[in-house]
């Protein structure tokens, strides 16, 4: 099931992308300290909101997300997966890479973040300011304009699709999440089926949004259901469960706690990085020829099949080392490589 974004102002209905003036509720939603940034938000979003009351009568936000070119087409879009792309090892975006996006965004290009986080779990990893304008998270299952965090399309499996996935896996004693519906599919329910380590320590990390797994979870619809096998299993592991859930999206993804064991995503039919990057650049009529994209994991690799310009970093696995451009490591700047080799070919 789809679901796209409509918002309602004194009657006015504005459907699909909105503009960024309704800042303080996603402050507010976050509960957080007021940053400096965060006051500016509510800053921009109280003028904005004051020169809707002066017009008397509400207006549309307008179609167009791209401040700098706001009558013509965008130059093109770039995008970059998070973890182990742009974040480094120290947890850092590096100031060389954000300059290379900044670059990008002076120059007409798009910035997309396409991560397999959540919203929430990338809201609580960046402690930076960004140079992007869009993200593509939870591996595209969700698209939401950046910094204001408005969702705009949504995508999730319905009550039949999860509980035709949780017998099957039941079956297998396999161990496995089952996450909310966006935006608050950081909260998931476990079942430790056969138990694992990496399992445990998500647990861990997110107590407070956990919980173990009830019988009436599985005839609720859901974001996604994940997968957790050990690295001696993941191959035959992951294409078990392709070859099963033939009409629904599988994706494969290395752990981000112990990077060894394999996250494999059941998503609905369709969801992917590339589906999200598709979605951007023809609701915001960007041509495909004008895209590309650096990344280092399984999950990147239909976005780097899509993309005119694919690039993987250094660090990337192994096979896709051996398919794509190599740039630097995610610790030496190879975002801005990527991203200067990619502006040399256009």
């Amino acid at each position: 099931m789809v679901v796209t974004v409509t918002q309602q102002w004194g009657g006015a209905h504005v459907e699909g992308l909105l503009e960024s003036w309704p800042v303080a509720a996603t402050v507010a939603e976050r509960g957080s300290p007021l940053s400096d940034e965060n006051r500016g938000l509510i800053r921009q979003a109280m003028h904005r909101l004051t020169e809707l009351a002066g017009e008397g009568a509400p207006r549309p936000a307008r179609k167009t997300m791209h401040s700098k070119r706001p009558n013509s087409p965008p130059f093109g879009l770039f995008a970059c997966d998070f973890d182990g792309t742009l974040l480094g090892s120290d947890h850092q975006v590096s100031e060389r890479d954000r300059r290379a996006l900044e670059c990008l965004r002076t120059k007409g290009v798009l910035v997309v973040v396409a991560t397999g986080r959540s919203l929430f779990s990338f809201r609580r990893a960046v402690v930076q300011e960004l140079p992007v304008d869009w993200l593509v998270f939870s591996s595209g299952a969700g698209i939401a304009q950046w910094p204001v965090c408005e969702v705009v399309h949504a995508v999730h499996l319905t009550c039949e699709e999860t509980a035709s996935i949780g017998a099957h896996l039941e079956l297998l004693n396999a161990p496995y999440c089952v996450h909310d519906t966006i935006p608050n599919n950081h909260r998931f329910s476990y079942q430790l089926g056969r138990d694992s380590a990496d399992l445990r320590r998500r647990i861990e990390l997110y107590a407070p949004f956990s919980r173990p797994l009830s019988a009436d979870r599985l005839e609720k619809e859901a974001t996604q259901v994940i997968v957790h096998l050990e690295e001696h299993e993941a191959e035959a592991g992951c294409l078990a469960l392709r070859e099963h859930f033939e009409d629904l999206g599988v994706i494969r993804t290395t752990s981000p706690l112990d990077h060894c064991s394999t996250w494999v995503e059941i998503f609905p039919r369709g969801v992917s990085k590339s589906s999200g990057l598709r979605w951007l650049c023809e609701h915001l009529n960007v041509a495909p020829a004008r895209t590309g994209a650096v990344g280092n994991d399984y999950n990147d690799l239909d976005m780097l099949e899509w993309v005119a310009h694919p690039f993987v970093v250094s660090n990337a696995a192994a096979p896709l080392r051996a398919r794509f451009q190599v740039v630097r490591s995610h610790d030496s700047g190879g975002v801005a490589e990527a991203v200067e080799r990619w502006l040399e070919s256009l």
